[in-house]
């Protein structure tokens, strides 16, 4: 029989004119025998990597996003520690400097039991004023700052000219927003030591917060004069140079 010379699909069974690489029905790409002619597999290879590098794109962007992220994260760290974002310490007691917005402490039993059993202590021994006194602390701690003045003021009623306890009493006037009071009583205390140093710098505390800013300047001056190297010194210095 003679050879018609037409190319059989071996993928479909078409039969296609000679002239024909690809079959005309599947897209075979087929010989002259009608053999499938494969790919070359260099193409294959090229296509992995291809593929490769587009995962590594990917990746690559991946990574750079966290590692922006942890460069943010770093910089609020370092921002935070060294005092950017922190508030001005604008009030304290004889015993320690608060922020307004620092987080404060709250009643607990363990403190509230404590209270309870100092106050019991008073009841059966009313001379025991340091148990007293050791009842306004805490009270003020766990700001019962009312309770803690009842307490204040039974003990300043038998040692009115103690300073440390007046100026106590101050700062629980000022936590209730009572700033004339405050003063009174910083200025009570400080006439008593005007070299108090605490209640010279809550004076200055007080009058600021009342928007008096001349008169808050004068004793934060004072402050800083008593002691220019210490915590509360260093504070006063501060706030004259932010106000």
């Amino acid at each position: 029989m003679k050879d018609s010379g037409m190319r059989i699909c071996p993928t479909c069974g078409e039969e296609n004119s000679p002239e024909l690489k690809y079959c005309s029905s599947c897209g075979t790409m087929i010989n002259k025998n009608g053999t499938t002619i494969e790919p070359k597999q260099e193409l294959v290879v090229e296509e992995k990597k291809a593929s490769k590098s587009s995962k590594s794109n990917k990746l690559s962007n991946i990574h750079l996003g966290y590692f922006v992220v942890a460069l943010i994260v770093l910089g609020v760290v370092i921002l935070t520690a060294s005092g950017v974002f922190n508030y001005p310490k604008v009030a304290a007691n004889t015993n320690k400097v608060q922020s307004q917005t620092e987080v404060q402490k709250g009643v607990n039993l363990g403190m509230m039991n404590e209270i309870n059993e100092l106050q019991q202590k008073f009841d059966k021994d009313p001379n025991d004023y340091q148990s007293l006194l050791k009842q306004g602390h805490l009270l003020s701690d766990s700001r019962l700052f009312e309770k803690a003045i009842e307490k204040y003021n039974v003990y300043l009623k038998k040692f009115p000219s103690e300073v440390d306890v007046l100026i106590d009493k101050g700062y629980c006037l000022f936590e209730l927003k009572r700033y004339n009071d405050a003063i009174e009583v910083f200025n009570k205390g400080l006439k008593l030591n005007p070299k108090h140093q605490i209640g010279t710098f809550n004076a200055g505390i007080v009058y600021l917060n009342m928007g008096k800013d001349q008169e808050a300047e004068e004793y934060f001056k004072k402050a800083s004069e008593i002691d220019p190297n210490s915590e509360i010194g260093k504070k006063a210095i501060d706030l004259l140079k932010s106000h």
